[in-house]
């Protein structure tokens, strides 16, 4: 038997999870301390580029909301929008309100 086709049958005779389980999945554990993860990833030059850039936008066009989308799963919109919300509400010294919706339940 080739390497690997064991590996790819049981794959293949394996059931699909559900939607339930794929959340499940992707929900961090009690080990994960997420305001620190976030805290740690605002301070990215990349995220302090986009708060610059929204609040400029803001300024200029008069922008009150703004949506993150994307149709693909797991590309991290919620960690995402997130992170930039706790950026921006501290730069600006303003309550954020972030709506996080899920198409899989």
């Amino acid at each position: 038997m080739p390497f690997g086709l064991d590996k790819l049958i049981q794959i293949l005779h394996s059931r699909r999870p559900t939607p339930e389980e794929m959340l499940a999945k992707q929900m961090p554990g009690p080990e994960v301390d997420l305001p620190r993860t976030l805290q740690s990833v605002m301070r990215f030059a990349e995220t302090k580029q986009i708060v610059d850039q929204i609040l400029h936008a803001k300024r200029d066009r008069k922008i009150r909301s703004l949506a993150i989308l994307s149709e693909l799963p797991r590309e991290g919109r919620t960690l995402f929008s997130a992170t930039l919300a706790m950026s921006f509400g501290q730069l600006v010294r303003q309550k954020v309100l972030v709506v996080d919706c899920n198409t899989l339940r």
